[in-house]
């Protein structure tokens, strides 16, 4: 029940940046333990990629670029490989698709 629960919490934040509603500062870091827990505990990497990309395709906006960065500062803090594996392919699809 707990884990429905967490996922539902989950996709709320994810909605919450989708429609560009400002997040208050307690929602910000739930939503980034949130997402730092789902990249670390996923075991597949097709989905820890498609939901990256899903994520982050577009950075329209100054606030989702700045949760990009927030949630790639705390990988590094806590040494969740999956999740920096993520953002560099990420990288690597950005920068070779705009040179």
């Amino acid at each position: 029940m707990k884990a429905k629960k967490k996922k539902k919490n989950l996709w709320d934040f994810i909605n919450k940046i989708f429609l560009f509603q400002k997040l208050t500062a307690i929602q910000e870091l739930k939503l980034l333990d949130a997402l730092n827990g789902f990249f670390e505990e996923q075991d597949s990497e097709s989905l820890r990629h498609s939901m990256f990309s899903t994520l982050f395709a577009q950075i329209p906006d100054k606030e989702r670029s700045d949760i990009l960065a927030k949630l790639v500062s705390m990988a590094i803090g806590l040494k969740n490989k999956r999740l920096l594996e993520c953002a560099a392919v990420w990288m690597q699809v950005k920068l070779h698709c705009c040179s």
